[in-house]
């Protein structure tokens, strides 16, 4: 009988308890030739769509088109549009032309198909189509990402990495869809990742773009890199107020080096029901208003219910001042942070009063301390308090300056440690460098 190699072995089996010997087993291995004959073809130009078009992207390191040739694509063979799941865009240059050449160069030759493509698109409004036509004839590529949001149903991750064609075309759409009673597009949008190096000095664009993103009802984790908020913008809280939905599903925000204080996360998290995961790393060098204590403070109006994982970390050694406790997180599990955000030296006594009963997992970087002897005391005192104030701690990992994980003294040592630790239930992990 003939392998199918994407049939299911349930399938098969299934078919098999119909079957009586000899004539069904021959009669199905005839039939299932001519099955696969007729049907390959399929299956090999299906593997072939998946793997042209599922992830479509755009950028300096890629040999990928324009986005004017995947929409061109979608217009001529609707079909296509349902194998794109992940939209990567970014700046690109092809042959030696630059994306805006490449734009024109596509619409010349497909002029009539793009303009009745802008005619009959959802949530262009009437009175706006000749801009979009215009813009797109000059080589614009806002409005082709605007259509494409319209014309890719299975669409479940947005990429923008440093578009070079900023206006308004492509958000106001993203932000039409999010505010429509009956979805019918984005459906399937649950990752945004935003890695915003605008050529603009527009800080209100970087936050119009976060604001938009989290809107979507479906959209759950949302990844932001360098992105810059000023925190003085007077914009900002009246755009935040007007765009929040209240119906956010977002579980997962992360910000990489990035100037959101936390006046900002507060205007963020009150539109973001239900936040598991917070990630903030390496604020942005020009940022002198990184404030822990706030962060934290917003977090725990906003999400104290619901937190289960949370990472404030930066290889900076300045004040910046402390987190705070976190006995207000019935929920958290997992924290990551620098030790001088905890606590500013040794010895740790009260640290473990910081954490709730709810914490398993704990990972430090202690590099801010210099002498290999802080890490002994800290590793003591969250010893103790396992067999009362963190009953769930499971797992522990600390980073170290690198002599201690060099030296023999410091290996017999940290063997010594990880020993004691394992003997009251705790997986301790000790990382020089």
């Amino acid at each position: 009988m003939t392998h199918f190699p994407q049939l299911p072995n349930e399938m098969i089996s299934e078919f098999w308890g119909y079957f009586q010997e000899p004539r069904d087993v021959e009669n199905f291995a005839i039939v299932s030739k001519d099955i696969y004959a007729i049907g390959r073809p399929f299956v090999e130009e299906h593997n072939k769509l998946k793997r042209e078009y599922s992830i479509f992207e755009t950028g300096p390191g890629t040999r990928a088109s324009a986005p004017a040739f995947l929409l061109k694509d979608v217009l001529l063979r609707p079909r296509f549009a349902l194998y794109v799941t992940h939209l990567s865009i970014g700046r690109f240059r092809t042959n030696g032309r630059t994306q805006m050449e490449m734009v024109m160069i596509i619409y010349h030759t497909q002029k009539t198909l793009f303009i009745e493509a802008i005619k009959i698109a959802s949530f262009v409004p009437q009175n706006d189509i000749r801009r979009w036509i215009k813009k797109v004839r000059a080589g614009g590529e806002d409005p082709i990402l605007a259509l494409l949001s319209l014309l890719l149903p299975e669409l479940a991750t947005i990429t923008l990495t440093s578009i070079a064609d900023i206006s308004n075309k492509f958000p106001e759409t993203i932000q039409r869809i999010a505010r429509a009673e009956d979805r019918t597009f984005l459906t399937h949008l649950t990752r945004v990742n935003l890695f915003i190096e605008f050529p603009i000095d527009d800080y209100f664009l970087d936050w119009l773009w976060l604001k938009i993103f989290t809107s979507l009802p479906l959209v759950q984790p949302i990844h932001v890199k360098d992105l810059i908020v000023t925190q003085d913008h007077d914009d900002l809280v009246n755009e935040g107020q007007r765009l929040m939905s209240g119906s956010s599903c977002i579980t997962e925000v992360t910000f990489v080096k990035s100037g959101v204080g936390a006046k900002t996360l507060f205007q963020l998290l009150q539109s973001i029901k239900g936040l598991k995961e917070f990630t903030y790393v390496e604020p942005i060098q020009e940022f002198k208003k990184f404030e822990p204590f706030w962060m934290r403070a917003a977090l725990l109006a906003h999400a104290k219910q619901s937190l289960e994982s949370l990472r404030i970390t930066s290889s900076q050694t300045e004040e910046f001042g402390l987190l705070g406790s976190f006995r207000g997180f019935p929920n958290l599990r997992k924290l990551e942070t620098n030790v001088h955000f905890l606590s500013p030296r040794a010895p740790f006594d009260e640290l473990a009063d910081l954490l709730p009963a709810s914490i398993e997992e704990i990972y430090l970087h202690t590099g801010d301390h210099r002498c290999c002897d802080s890490v002994s005391p800290l590793i003591e005192t969250f010893k103790k308090a396992k067999s009362q104030l963190l009953p769930n701690l499971r797992v522990l990992k600390l980073t170290s300056e690198p002599e201690m994980g060099t030296e023999q003294g410091g290996k017999d040592l940290i063997k010594t440690l990880e020993k004691t630790c394992r003997n009251v239930g705790i997986e301790l992990t000790v990382i020089s460098g």
